[in-house]
């Protein structure tokens, strides 16, 4: 019989950085679409973009350290 409750180390590796370029993601887009919707320039926006992403990076960082 198999135990499907088993999780490999791989596994729960593979699923925990998609779960940070997911949270990373969530937060760029975030930005930008705040840039959308504000209507400003398309340098602005990719500006937006990587001001994101630096932010997404540093929360996850902060997350990352807590250690629940």
């Amino acid at each position: 019989m198999v135990d499907r409750g088993t999780i490999t180390d791989e596994e729960r590796n593979s699923w925990n950085l998609r779960l940070k370029v997911g949270f990373v993601s969530l937060v760029t887009v975030s930005a930008v679409l705040i840039g959308v919707q504000g209507g400003v320039d398309l340098a602005v926006i990719g500006g937006l973009a990587v001001v994101g992403a630096l932010a997404g990076a540093g929360f996850l960082w902060y997350l990352v350290r807590l250690d629940f």
